[in-house]
């Protein structure tokens, strides 16, 4: 198996939320000294809570003979773990040093945009979530491109949604679906707005679209059960 095609069966089993076994995979190929797979390894430590080990190994990756784009990488996941942890300024100053060093990448604006928000920062966050929306163009079709693709409409819904814009926010939901049909987060949260603005017929389809594809994820067949129910007592 090519490293390449190793690297992405270790993103789906990531994305799949199958960590641990994403972590043994790479524990024991023959990877497991290269950067690019150690980028995943230490993010895959992070999500398991072994943060030490992760922090450790994108710092070592930080400051090897790694190649640009590795490190790049690194440092992406990096900020959004010090975003993930309430270390904004920290993780803005990360993310505007990528924006910097591409013109092109629509993911580090999209992440810089997230962090705005939090900080409270709507106007930069819209900004930036338009910047990152314009040059998805520069991505391409394969499936991980797809993935972020997918990833920067459902940020830039959820931001219009927390801002009570929903009509807006479902033209990027809809979107995020063309990208990935079976998108979790993409199919409820298209729903939940369509319940929202009273479209009960939409939010009922996509209720049970939700409940069908993911009737083993107990957490969603519940919450889907729960808005069906309501919706159908009217």
């Amino acid at each position: 198996m090519t490293k390449e095609r190793f690297i992405a069966e270790v993103e789906a089993l990531m994305r799949a939320d199958k960590i641990e076994t994403a972590i043994e995979q790479i524990e024991h190929s023959p990877y497991l000294m290269d950067y690019a797979v150690l980028n995943h390894l230490a993010l895959a430590y992070v999500q398991v809570g072994k943060c030490q080990e992760g922090f450790t190994m994108f710092s070592e990756i930080l400051h090897s003979d790694a190649d640009e784009e590795t490190k790049k990488y690194a440092s992406l996941n990096l900020a959004i773990i010090l975003k993930e942890h309430g270390e904004l300024d920290k993780a803005e100053t990360i993310i505007r040093k990528l924006v910097q060093m591409s013109d092109t990448d629509p993911t580090y604006r999209a992440e810089l945009a997230e962090v705005l928000s939090l900080k409270d920062d709507y106007d930069g966050a819209e900004y930036f979530y338009h910047a990152a929306y314009k040059r998805m163009k520069f991505l391409g079709d394969e499936d991980s491109m797809l993935e972020n693709k997918k990833n920067i409409c459902l940020g830039i819904g959820n931001f219009y949604k927390e801002k009570g814009r929903v009509a807006k926010a479902i033209g990027y939901f809809e979107e995020a679906l063309r990208y990935k049909p079976l998108s979790k987060d993409a199919i409820i949260f298209l729903a939940d707005c369509y319940f929202e603005r009273s479209l009960y017929k939409d939010a009922k389809m996509h209720y049970e679209k939700a409940k069908m594809y993911y009737n083993d994820d107990v957490r969603v067949k519940s919450y889907c059960l729960r808005m069906l129910d309501l919706i159908n007592k009217g």
